[in-house]
């Protein structure tokens, strides 16, 4: 649920700020500008996802989530030669039923976050 963010002064445009989160600042991105999508006005019924990186958790605001699912190996395929940023940033591929689900490389995501603090 979207909550109140602090903003960052000189930041990506994809960076809609920090929040904190059980005292732990955490970095807040907005997918659809992170993929160079139209944005879409976040209000009171907009979900932030918390994911874990490598490093570090951060938050992105999706338009909606569904449900959250655990995937085993056999319905994920993993992409050969991902092209250009955009496609950097996806991991693969998940097929549930008659539909194909993008993956996100939660990775490639935070690296791209600047250092905060």
């Amino acid at each position: 649920r979207m909550v109140a963010l602090t903003p960052l002064p000189d930041r990506p445009e994809w960076l809609s700020g920090v929040v904190n989160l059980r005292g732990h600042v955490i970095p807040v991105i907005d997918l659809r500008r992170r993929l160079h999508l139209p944005p879409h006005m976040p209000d009171l019924n907009t979900p932030i996802i918390i994911a874990q990186s490598a490093d570090r958790p951060f938050g992105v605001v999706v338009d909606r989530l569904d449900t959250v699912i655990e995937l085993g190996g056999d319905v994920v395929e993993q992409l050969a030669m991902p092209g250009r940023e955009q496609g950097a940033l996806v991991a693969g591929l998940a097929h549930l039923g008659h539909r194909v689900v993008k993956l996100l490389n939660v990775d490639a995501l935070a690296a791209a976050i600047p250092v905060i603090g």
